[in-house]
């Protein structure tokens, strides 16, 4: 008996063989339909002769080319050299591939398109295809093969061993749906944090500005490209979608977007959770409903050097206005996040807008710009500061001084 868990009655069955004195085998064109309550089913050799069955359809292992086999569970998967490449989840250190992708035929897999990984380095975590190599991600390692050279239809050549890229870095994969190919090269959360294996094969770890999300609690749900916005986002379990725009080489963070998993779909970042089931980005300024509100924020800025003597006259915006908001203006003073004033604005249609300051001897100061809006209010694209200097200099007991 077939079963099939979707449609056990519509199972087709099919024979092949050959023609009298003949080796090949031919497709029969009788068929017989599976039915899980018959222990056997019949099939009837309905063709004319065996000239009529010579020109038919010949069976796909005809040449010695690999049988079709089941993979085994696969801990991640990929595309390379025109393949699908993955890693055994039963034995990490061993990848799988198929052969190379033929028109109109699922892809085949075979337990002799295989190649280990050196145990050296633990199990391998993730693999990504870049240029002419697929890179393999280990416990403690970076490696690649180069593209050509594996083995035809027929199991002949090979792939060379993986060659050792670096390893001890302190930056080996630790996440395998961190994995994703942009234009830079392929990004990854790796043990440190979120890091940049470019296309020179050096790595770079640029997540230093979003460090303090990615701790043991910043689980990774999936990462993505999304070329129309040139962004690389991270998404997570908890939430937070750590976002780096690949042109500006600025982060960004988006909260409120809980992730089991996430793909680009059609174009647009799709994200899944328990909750909500599939969510995909739209032109609306909403999450599942609920309003999303832009903040913007500065790194602290130094008054010139001037110890203590700067002021902060004044600020204003430069942007363009979207649609009807109020803005919360709050400045922190002398590196203290915790010293702060916050204050709000109504700006008008053209995002002319002033918020002026009144404190005295600071050194630093740090700007955050919040909407208060169900749409998106406004697009910042810069800010300036009226800042200058308190007249004098600190008072000095007069024994002191020399007059």
């Amino acid at each position: 008996k077939l079963t099939s868990i979707h449609a056990p009655q519509n199972a087709t069955i099919e024979e092949y063989r050959t023609i009298l004195g003949g080796t090949a085998d031919y497709f029969l064109f009788g068929t017989a339909q599976n039915n899980v309550n018959n222990d056997t089913a019949t099939i009837v050799d309905t063709t004319a002769s065996d000239v009529v069955l010579s020109g038919g359809e010949l069976l796909y292992t005809t040449g010695g080319v690999h049988d079709s086999q089941p993979p085994p569970p696969l801990f991640a998967i990929t595309q390379f050299d025109r393949r699908l490449w993955g890693i055994s989840a039963e034995d990490r250190q061993l990848l799988w591939f198929t052969d190379q992708f033929v028109d109109g035929i699922a892809p085949v897999w075979n337990e002799g398109n295989t190649v280990r990984v050196s145990n050296q380095f633990g199990d391998a975590t993730g693999l990504e295809g870049m240029d002419d190599k697929i890179v393999i991600f280990q416990n403690d390692a970076i490696s690649y093969i180069h593209q050509g050279g594996g083995p035809d239809a027929s199991g002949n050549g090979s792939y060379h061993d993986p060659i050792l890229m670096m390893s001890g870095e302190g930056m080996a994969e630790a996440d395998v749906q961190s994995t994703v190919v942009m234009p830079d090269g392929i990004m990854f959360r790796a043990g440190r944090g979120l890091a940049l294996l470019t296309r020179g094969l050096t790595l770079e770890y640029i997540g230093a500005p979003v460090q303090k999300y990615v701790t043991s609690a910043w689980v990774t749900a999936g990462a993505l490209l999304y070329p129309d916005k040139t962004q690389v986002r991270f998404y997570s379990t908890g939430g937070t979608t750590l976002v780096y725009d690949y042109i500006a080489k600025q982060w960004s963070v988006f909260t409120g977007q809980t992730a089991s998993s996430a793909v680009l779909w059609g174009g647009l970042p799709t994200f899944a959770n328990a909750t909500n089931g599939v969510l995909v980005e739209n032109a609306l300024y909403t999450e599942n409903g609920a309003a999303i509100t832009m903040k913007v924020t500065t790194p602290w800025i130094k008054m010139g050097g001037f110890r203590g003597f700067g002021r902060l006259y004044e600020l204003q915006g430069i942007g363009e206005f979207a649609a009807a908001h109020t803005l919360n203006v709050t400045t922190a003073y002398n590196d203290n996040p915790a010293d702060t004033v916050v204050k709000s604005v109504v700006p008008g249609t053209n995002w002319d807008w002033a918020c002026l300051d009144d404190r005295q001897k600071i050194s630093t100061a740090k700007v955050t710009l919040a909407e208060t809006s169900s749409l998106a209010g406004f697009k910042a694209s810069g800010l300036v500061l009226l800042i200058g200097a308190k007249p004098g200099l600190n008072r000095i007991d007069p024994g002191k001084r020399a007059t």
